[in-house]
Order: structure tokens, then sequence, then C-alpha cells
């Protein structure tokens, strides 16, 4: 089939659409993740630090299992849409895998849940605490492959309005669960994967199409393109793994809590960044191959701008969102949130290069640069947290988020020469200049941050307005 052309003639109407696209798909990231992250000062105060920390750790073995489940059949089928007659059997196909991986993965993790658990918490009896949060991940596989029928076959609204179901039905189950209960990590997994499996099989019904018979060629361009993306996910994961472990060793359980809230803090930014790809990886995926590189480079320093200056913000109130999201015995998370913002930051440039790489020449070497960038993480890890703590963590997740994304930023020749390699390199360079700033403020006066927090909003305000206009005159060109 031949791919069509998103966007029209008039590449700044595309813009423009992803644009718009891209705040919708934020919103449901928002209900996805935003809900959770509102619920933190609740979960604070109904669980101590170390119940916290647990619960982190399971949340983590959860994501594991539903990105091998998954197996890179999310980007795989977005991909493939275009480029094949049958959806039917394009479902049932990637329904197929992910039923099969599930199945293994949870039984692989009943077996090893002792091992695991002395890994992630030093305490082998939390083995079964492991186990639920394998069920869990099983139904995060579905969950996910849901959510990328609505954004394929539906509407962002629709995807938003799906999203916010799944996390209050979620959320609302877990905190019930959490306030009934004295130890309630383990019920709590169990209560989540219970409430999304509901939802999601509602979400089945409305937006997944009839699904046929699995077929082999299918399985093998499913795999040829979502393969390497699993390396590339479980990278970050076992980078965060590692980092969280070596807090847990270093230091303890309580400071686990206490990294955990500056992460969710952090991730606000990952809403934004997985919203723009929600959007961005149909609209590259259906592209002309002309279009595709030209499209890239004019996005990039757009979504710079806008993650830098929300991670510069977060910085410098990073003491007054804390105590309101976590209360004055979470305070010690400050130290964390500058690194793992613009760790953020940086994630963002490396899943827009990755989405580039995928539609120009394969997922390898973006496999091979989120692997290299997890193993930053960990080397770096066993040297800064002992020195540092969560800070040092938070140093090493930053840093491997950069080397990935340099990696991959270089091999798609994303920066170049021209007015648009220039805007990208200007960005990002004022983007680190005003983190740094940012995180030597951070202990200053309120009235002096939030008036650093102002000038940043109107600098990048400024920057979105010029390099709008430069776009559309040599667009007009």
């Amino acid at each position: 089939m031949t791919q069509p052309s998103v966007g029209g003639a008039a590449d700044t109407g595309g813009l423009r659409t992803l644009a718009g696209q891209t705040l919708t798909y934020a919103l449901g990231g928002l209900a996805y993740k935003g809900i959770a992250l509102v619920t933190v000062p609740i979960l604070a105060r109904l669980l101590a630090p170390d119940e916290l920390g647990l619960l982190d750790a399971g949340a983590v073995v959860a994501t594991v299992v539903a990105i091998l489940a998954g197996m890179g059949t999310e980007q795989a089928v977005a991909w493939l849409q275009p480029r094949i007659e049958d959806e039917h059997q394009l479902w049932g196909t990637a329904v197929t895998l992910v039923a099969a991986g599930a199945l293994v993965l949870i039984g692989i993790v009943a077996i090893a849940r002792e091992p695991i658990a002395s890994l992630l918490t030093g305490d082998k009896d939390l083995g079964p605490v492991f186990v639920a949060a394998a069920i869990y991940g099983a139904v995060m596989a579905f969950t996910a492959m849901g959510l990328n029928a609505v954004r394929l076959r539906a509407t962002p609204r629709r995807y938003a309005i799906a999203s916010f179901f799944v996390v209050a039905g979620e959320m609302s189950v877990g905190l019930l669960i959490a306030w009934q209960l004295t130890s309630p990590v383990l019920a709590m997994l169990l209560g989540w994967a219970a409430a999304s499996a509901l939802v999601t099989a509602a979400i089945f019904r409305l937006h997944v199409p009839r699904l046929a018979a699995p077929s082999i060629p299918v399985i093998e361009r499913l795999v040829r393109f979502g393969a390497p993306l699993v390396p590339a996910a479980i990278a970050w994961v076992v980078g965060d793994v590692a980092l969280r472990s070596a807090i847990a060793r270093d230091a303890d359980l309580a400071a686990l809590g206490e990294y955990g809230i500056a992460f969710r803090i952090a991730t606000v930014l990952a809403i934004l960044v997985t919203g723009f790809m929600v959007a961005w990886q149909p609209y590259l995926y259906r592209s002309l191959p002309s279009d595709v590189l030209p499209r890239a480079r004019r996005a990039a320093p757009a979504l710079i701008a806008v993650l830098g200056a929300i991670a510069i913000g977060l910085t410098l109130l990073a003491r007054e969102i804390v105590e309101l999201v976590a209360g004055p015995s979470y305070i010690g998370a400050v130290s964390a949130v500058p690194a793992l913002a613009g760790g953020m930051v940086a994630l963002g440039l490396f899943q827009l290069a990755a989405t580039l790489r995928g539609a120009i020449a394969g997922t390898r070497v973006v496999a091979l640069a989120a692997l290299g960038g997890g193993l930053v993480q960990i080397v770096t890890a066993l040297v800064l947290v002992e020195s540092l703590g969560i800070a040092g963590a938070a140093l090493a997740s930053l840093l491997g988020y950069l080397v990935a994304a340099v990696a991959v930023t270089w091999t798609t020749r994303l920066v170049s020469f021209g007015a648009d390699g220039a805007w990208l390199v200007a960005t990002a360079a004022l983007v680190a200049g005003g983190l740094g700033l940012a995180a030597w403020l951070m202990w200053s006066s309120l009235e002096i941050r939030v008036a650093a927090t102002l000038l940043t909003a109107i600098a990048a305000a400024g920057a979105a307005l010029l390099w709008a206009r430069s776009t559309s005159r040599r667009l007009a060109a």
C-alpha cells in the first residue's frame, strides 16, 4: 500500500495539526499519569516511605513484564498498519503475540520470585509482591494495545477519555485498599490489575477490530520492526532498577521513597513526551519518505524548548512541589528533581530521533543506543549513588539519557548545518544553561524563584514565536 502524507502539501498545517493532537494526547497522558501524580499526597500519607519504595519496586517489575509482553507491537502496529491490507489479521497476530508473552513472563516471575525480591529489596520473603506485579504488568500490556487501537482507529479525544477511565479505576481501587489494609502493597498491585482489566476489556470491545487468525508473515514483520524496541525500552527500565537498587543498598527504602517522589514530579515532562510521541509516530510513519527528515528537524527545537522550560520551572519550584505533593518528610526528594527533569528533556529528544530512525532505516540503532544509555546509568550509579545519594542516582539517569539521545540524533542527521540545526543546538544549550542556573537557585527565596520561573516562561514564549516565524518564512520561500 502507498503511504499517505499526513498534513497535506502545506507542512505548517501538518505541524499545527500535530501540535493540537499532541495537546489532546498529553491530556490523555495527564489522565493516565497526572491523576496518579495527584494521588501521591494521599499515598504518601497512607503508606510509610518503605511501603512506597516497595510499591515502586513492584511497579518497575510490572513495567518490565508489560514491555517484554508487548514485544514492541505498539509501534510496530502503527508502522505496519498503512502497509498491510488486512487489519483484522494484523490485530489478531498482535494480540496473540502479547498473550503468549504475558503467560510466559508470569510463569518466569512466579518461579524466580525470591531472587527477584532479594535483588530489588534484599528480602526474599517479599516474592509474592512481585508475582502480583507480573500479573499487573501482563494486564498493562493489553491496556497499551487497547489504547494503541484508540489512537490509530479513533480520535485523540477518545484516547484521552479511555486513558482517564483506566487510571481512574486503578487509582480508586488502590487508594481504597491502602486506606483499609495495614500492609497493602500486594493487594494494591492485584487491585490495579483487576481495575485495569475491566476497563481494558471495554476498550477492546469498542475499538479493537475483529481479530483474525495470526499470520506467520505478519508475525515476522511485527517482530522485525518491534523486537529491537524491546531492549531499547528494557534498557531504561534496567537502568532505573539499577538506580533504585543502588539507593536501597547504599541508603534505605525511605530514600527510595524520596527518589520515587522526585521521579513522579519529573513525570510531568514524561506526560508531554508521551503525548508528543503518540501523535508523532503515526504522523511520521505515514509521511512520504522525502518529508520525514525535514519534518523531524522542524519539530525538534519546539519540543526541546517546551520540555526545557517546564523542566526549569519544576526545578525552581521543587521545594514547594515536594511539600505539597508528599509533605515535609519527603523534602530530601528535592535534590533529585533537577537531574531527573533534565533527563526527561533528553528522553524527549531520544524518542523523537528514535521514531525518525525507525521511519527511515529500522530500529536496530535505537536499541543499541538505548542499551548504551542504560549501561551508562548502571555504571555511573555505582559511583554516584554512594557519594551523592538520590541526587547521584538522578545524575546517573540524566547521563544515560543524554548518551542515547546524542547517539541516535547523530545517526539520523537530525542536527543539520542549516537553520533548523542551529535552532536545535541553540535551544539545547539554553535549556542546559537554564537548568544549571535553576539548580543553583533552588534554595534561594521564593520571590527570586517565582521571578525566574516567569522569566523562563516569557523567554520560551518569545523563542517559540521567533521559531514559528522563521519556519513559516522558509517554508513560504
